[in-house]
């Protein structure tokens, strides 16, 4: 699922295949426009210049002028509204736990490798800049969410910043530290006697024991994330709905869903 979570989910494939689970209900969400949601007010503007919102009470306004509906207009308007704020909070929740996972595991590699090393600590640090950033950008003022999609660089539903950031980071925490990765498996080495099996066989069980600490917790995030495809599912049918509907948002096609 190319979304948000990717932030946390792909993260830890350093360190543990658990990470690496797929599901048949994944799915990539791309946007086409933009998207904001601040203090319970849905803003939508389409690749057309067409802006769109829907507030609170799930009344819709169309470039700035209140839209006088109809039944089944109104159903879609409320299903859209509904699903778009409770995918909002999922998203930000899945990606934080990800996170949290990703952050217990990475570190815990390291810290056996290398014991009280630097580059724990720089991971430690690198973590808690992406927690913070996450509540930056996702938080208002009150504890409520807020989303800008102008703020990403991409068209994921969320962004994969995060995800891109993590990876080259590790890559440079590696690279700095592989002269010290290569001197504590030399001395893994020498304190099995030089037994390079012995040492392989550690290792392993290591990241098993890794493996068993985190799977729990990763499948519960891959049933979130399953049940977020169906929210946007259902969040991308009453755009269609909308588009068909409301000739005003014939051009309305934000949500793409793989």
């Amino acid at each position: 699922m190319k979304t948000f979570l990717a932030l946390a989910v792909s993260a830890a494939i350093v360190s543990s295949p658990v990470f690496a689970h797929s599901s048949d209900s994944d799915c990539d969400v791309n946007l086409d426009g933009n998207l904001r949601y601040d203090k319970g007010l849905l803003e939508v503007e389409t690749d057309d210049g067409t802006v769109f919102s829907i507030d609170k009470s799930h009344k819709l306004y169309v470039d700035g002028n209140a839209y006088t509906l109809n039944a089944k207009q109104q159903r879609a308007v409320s299903d859209y509204y509904q699903n778009i704020s409770d995918a909002i909070p999922m998203t930000v929740n899945i990606a934080t736990e990800g996170l949290q996972l990703a952050s217990s595991a990475v570190s815990e590699v390291f810290a056996e490798l290398l014991g009280d090393d630097d580059i724990v600590r720089d991971f430690d640090e690198l973590f808690t800049e992406l927690s913070d950033e996450i509540n930056t950008r996702f938080y208002d003022s009150e504890g409520g969410y807020r989303v800008d999609t102008r703020e990403f660089n991409d068209d994921d539903w969320m962004s994969s910043t995060w995800e891109d950031r993590f990876e080259e980071r590790v890559e440079s925490l590696v690279e700095q530290s592989i002269g010290r990765i290569l001197i504590s498996v030399g001395q893994e080495l020498v304190w099995e006697g030089g037994d390079i099996d012995a040492f392989a066989n550690k290792m392993e069980r290591f990241g098993e024991n890794i493996e068993d600490k985190v799977e729990h917790q990763a499948e519960a995030l891959e049933d979130k994330a399953e049940e977020l495809c169906h929210v946007l599912r259902k969040a991308d049918k009453a755009e269609n709905e909308l588009q068909s509907q409301i000739s005003q948002l014939a051009s309305l096609n934000v949500l793409d869903i793989d």
